[in-house]
């Protein structure tokens, strides 16, 4: 900082300056105060100097806290239009102690609408100041980052064009800093012996009345005090004088609307270098016009809060009793729940026992079932095994009918037979009784001596054979 308004090596009196190892905020603000700005400040220092010495030191501290704000999210604004607000917003805030050797940088929420009218209006936009009272009255004061923010989003957040928002934060800046009351072009009388206009860029703030070939030149082609006192003149032709003790200067507009406008601000310039109370003056009012604007924001809101908490009250109370109807009706549901949840439960264990025994008769069903099949399967193999004994004796009562048609038929032979044979013995007992009647006869002829049998044997043997074999076969017969 010392380099920065042409001193050095100041810096080497800390090290004398305390015995403490560090230094708070009111420390080093003394410091700077005795030991730096002492220096430059005087009755020497001229304004533009100063200003000068003052942009330079605000560039060097928004170098050391630019960062914070050029890498936050949502960022809408340059780095020039960022510092400018910066400026804006260091010179017209308050330094306050928040606690121990916290220092909060604030601006007065009157001043906060003040420049943010001022650069609605440089933007051609409507101001809505209701809606920014309410935001002020919220959060109460304004910090650097807060008063960016409500700028981004209440004043220019439609805005899309860059260039505008950069214009009107420049007006701003020269309105505010720089003290620029009016600017546009006009026509200055080159020659006083010759009637021949120029037109120059002229930028009346309050100190000076400068001009310039452009609007864009920086380089100043001449610039007149104002701080001693003017003289304003209207000519005719729209032309009026400007006169201060060392030199004065012709201009003319091209309109007179336009000169009325500049003889206006000059003489605004003219009564602020007279009597620069004034603007104190003008502060303060608007100071307390917005603190009674700020109080019957205040009042009205409490109000309407006041208002707002007994209806609220009213709600709750009747939401109050509303509650404790659902909560006895609730109690008694409950109640009718459990009560209906037992008699489920009841209803449940008798269907579960109802379903155990249903399930028991099904098991034994199914038992009987089975049996049954079994038996109707061992039934069906008997009824299968005697179909088959059946059909076995079936064949066998056939093959045995058969026998025994068989067995007739042969018992027929046979009877045939017996028959024939009966006869054959009848006639074999006749024979044999023949027979034995012819053996008596034979035997009493025998014992009646032997000329007989001499006689006998004397018969031809064709005789006696055949009488032999019917003895011998009759004896067998009669044995048999």
């Amino acid at each position: 900082m010392a380099s920065i308004l042409g001193l050095y090596d100041l810096e080497q009196g800390l090290d004398h300056f305390r015995s403490t190892p560090g230094l708070n905020f009111d420390n080093y603000q003394y410091y700077l105060r005795k030991e730096v700005f002492s220096v430059v400040t005087g009755d020497k220092l001229s304004s533009k100097n100063a200003r000068e010495y003052e942009l330079k030191i605000a560039r060097l501290c928004w170098l050391v806290c630019c960062r914070k704000y050029l890498t936050r999210k949502g960022l809408m604004l340059s780095e020039d239009s960022l510092f400018k607000l910066f400026v804006i917003f260091c010179m017209s805030s308050e330094l306050k102690t928040k606690s121990g050797d916290l220092r909060l940088v604030t601006l007065h929420p009157s001043e906060a609408i003040h420049i943010a009218q001022t650069f609605v209006n440089s933007l051609g936009c409507t101001w809505d100041e209701n809606e920014f009272v309410d935001v002020a009255i919220s959060l109460g004061f304004f910090q650097f980052e807060s008063f960016v923010a409500i700028l981004e989003t209440r004043c220019f957040g439609t805005i899309q064009i860059e260039e505008a928002v950069s214009e009107a934060i420049t007006d701003l800046y020269e309105t505010y800093v720089e003290d620029v009351v009016k600017k546009g072009y006009l026509l200055k009388k080159v020659n006083s012996s010759l009637p021949i206009m120029k037109e120059y860029w002229f930028v009346l703030k309050l100190s000076a009345l400068e001009y310039f070939k452009s609007k864009n030149d920086k380089a100043h082609c001449g610039c007149m005090n104002l701080e001693s006192g003017i003289e304003v003149r209207s000519k005719d032709g729209n032309r009026f004088l400007v006169k201060n003790s060392k030199r004065k200067v012709e201009l003319q507009t091209k309109d007179p609307i336009t000169r009325l406008q500049w003889l206006s601000a000059l003489k605004i310039v003219n009564d602020n270098n007279s009597d620069r109370v004034r603007t104190t003056k003008g502060r303060i009012e608007r100071q307390q016009r917005f603190d009674e604007q700020l109080r019957i924001q205040c009042d009205v809101y409490r109000r309407e809060q006041t208002t707002q908490m007994k209806m609220i009250a009213m709600e709750e109370s009747k939401r109050l009793n509303e509650l404790e109807q659902l909560k006895e009706n609730l109690e008694r549901l409950l109640v009718e729940a459990r009560e209906a949840k037992r008699g489920e439960e009841i209803v449940r264990s008798l269907q579960a026992r109802v379903l155990a025994e249903e399930w028991e008769r099904r098991e034994e069903l199914e038992k009987l079932q089975r049996e049954q099949k079994e038996r109707l399967e061992q039934e069906v193999s008997k009824r299968k095994e005697c179909e088959g004994l059946r059909l076995e004796k079936e064949l066998q009562l056939q093959a045995a009918q058969k026998l025994l048609h068989q067995l007739e038929e042969e018992k027929l032979d046979v009877d045939a037979k017996l028959q024939n044979a009966l006869e054959k013995i009848q006639k074999i007992e006749q024979n044999k009784q023949l027979l034995q009647n012819k053996l008596v006869q034979v035997a009493s002829f025998l014992e009646d001596g032997s000329k007989v049998r001499r006689t006998l044997s004397f018969m031809p043997t064709t005789k006696e054979r055949p009488l032999i074999l019917e003895i011998r076969a009759a004896a067998t017969l009669m044995k048999s």
